[in-house]
């Protein structure tokens, strides 16, 4: 490794959503493909305080960085790097709808997993896969519950971030960014991957966008945003119009790293990956 990180170019396929940190006041967690190896792979990075960060360095979903990475040193997982901060730019996005093709022109390229295969290995070896790219058999019920509030301890941490940066010379963008507020619910998957006889599993939804979607609708009651949220995580996606696949990753605390939570849905048109050039006939 070379002094001041290696060069990576990564497309951005999960933006979690961010989480009060000790270190970081909030901060997320970012995964996406890695896009100069000779056969793309899946990487995590973390921490990236996105919402402290300038304008000019903020990124989104399906954007292609170039960035510095270091390996992370406190987290044994293969997948797990620390982005150097400031040093990524954005090469091109492909945000739209009309861009799933060119997307799974890279995303066709990674091979699939299960989850069924993920855990047992996680469970053998707790440096086994963390990240995994896992197409869905079918999806039995999206359950959406009540997210309790920050605790004492989690408000305590927000707080201290916001009081560094609120007294710092140069804030970003000259802004402190407004308070986190716990999203009023979490969702949570249940669903069978492809392996044969899987007995099922159940995967939180930590995407970035379950929270932005409960912003938007603050104002609706909670039987309108629980409909919207099966609608937009569940109901969209269903066959045969589209292709589901999730993205998932399993925890740093290597006792629960058998345990794989969705970071975030890949659910292109079903004809975008049947007719891809970009790996033919890999699911």
């Amino acid at each position: 490794m070379t002094f001041g990180g290696i060069s990576a170019d990564v497309l951005v396929t999960v933006k979690a959503a961010p989480q009060p940190s000790l270190k970081y006041g909030d901060t997320s967690c970012v995964a996406g493909v890695r896009m100069d190896l000779e056969r793309p792979e899946l990487i995590r990075l973390y921490p990236v305080d996105f919402r402290w960060l300038n304008s000019s360095q903020q990124f989104k979903k399906y954007d292609v960085l170039r960035l510095k990475v270091e390996k992370a040193t406190n987290d044994s997982r293969a997948e797990s790097f620390k982005p150097v901060r400031g040093e990524w730019s954005v090469l091109r996005s492909l945000p739209t709808e009309g861009n799933w093709r060119r997307r799974h022109e890279v995303i066709g390229q990674v091979e699939p997993s299960t989850t069924c295969e993920l855990s047992a290995a996680a469970r053998e070896n707790h440096d086994a896969a963390s990240l995994g790219l896992v197409p869905v058999a079918d999806i039995s019920d999206l359950r959406v519950e009540s997210q309790p509030p920050w605790t004492e301890d989690q408000l305590s941490r927000l707080n201290a971030r916001r009081a560094q940066e609120a007294n710092a010379l140069i804030p970003f963008d000259g802004v402190v960014p407004r308070e986190l507020v716990a999203p009023r619910f979490k969702a949570t998957y249940r669903y069978r991957c492809t392996k044969r006889n899987c007995g099922g599993h159940r995967g939180q939804l930590l995407d970035w966008e379950l929270n932005g979607l409960q912003w938007a609708m603050k104002g609706s009651s909670d039987e309108e945003l629980r409909a919207a949220i099966k609608e937009n995580f569940w109901r969209k996606m269903e066959p045969p119009a589209r292709w589901t696949a999730f993205y998932v990753g399993n925890m740093s605390d290597p006792r629960k790293r058998h345990s794989f939570s969705v970071l975030g849905v890949y659910w292109p048109p079903s004809d975008t990956v049947v007719h891809s050039h970009a790996n033919p006939g890999l699911f």
